[in-house]
């Protein structure tokens, strides 16, 4: 039984999107994606206010 690397997992999905012409973030784009989630969950707890 072979173990295949998270990195081979990733490289794979990404040509079966790119293959199938669904639209490939670069590592730039997820990065901000992310940014703006983490802003966004850290402007709701700060309204809540201390658990």
């Amino acid at each position: 039984m072979s173990t295949v690397s998270w990195e081979e997992t990733k490289r794979k999905a990404r040509e079966r999107r790119e293959a199938a012409g669904l639209p490939v973030r670069s590592a730039k784009e997820k990065q901000a994606a992310m940014d703006r989630l983490n802003r966004r969950g850290t402007r709701s707890q700060a309204r809540r206010g201390p658990a």
